[in-house]
């Protein structure tokens, strides 16, 4: 039997209960509205809110994860044609570098300035082998330190 107190105490807790169940169930229902079938394949075991969350924030890091890995690959085979208009390619680089910078992966400064060497057509050669044996000889970086 339970005192008057904790009676009252289970009516108020049953009540809650009630109310977060509900809610609980408005928010998958929600969740399950927004995602495709496929996602909804993949979280239609669990249980909780919580559960669903956490299994879709998983899938998408990791999705997130490979999208950053094909975009560097990208970036890494960019090449400006002979004759190709070297600043759009520039451009080209430059936005690359920043969509990656924004997913929390961007390449190094040496990394980036190797990828924009190696990206020019052959005709560049001399000119980047003599920056290049320049820079070495004055011992400066190829790019600007930053601020």
């Amino acid at each position: 039997m339970l005192t008057g107190a904790e009676a009252t105490l289970e009516v108020e807790w049953k009540k809650d209960m009630k109310i977060w169940n509900q809610r609980e169930a408005i928010v998958k229902q929600h969740i399950a509205a927004t995602i495709s079938d496929s996602g909804f394949m993949k979280i239609c075991g669990k249980t909780t809110a919580r559960e669903i969350w956490e299994a879709l924030a998983e899938d998408s890091e990791k999705r997130s994860r490979m999208v950053s890995v094909n975009l560097r690959r990208r970036l890494q085979s960019e090449c400006c044609v002979e004759k190709g208009d070297v600043r759009a390619h520039f451009a080209t680089l430059s936005t690359m570098r920043e969509n990656l910078a924004a997913m929390g992966h961007p390449p190094s400064e040496d990394d980036f300035y190797s990828i924009i060497l190696g990206s020019l057509p052959p005709s560049y050669d001399p000119h980047i082998s003599a920056i290049c044996v320049t820079s070495s000889v004055l011992l400066a970086k190829l790019y600007p330190p930053k601020n």
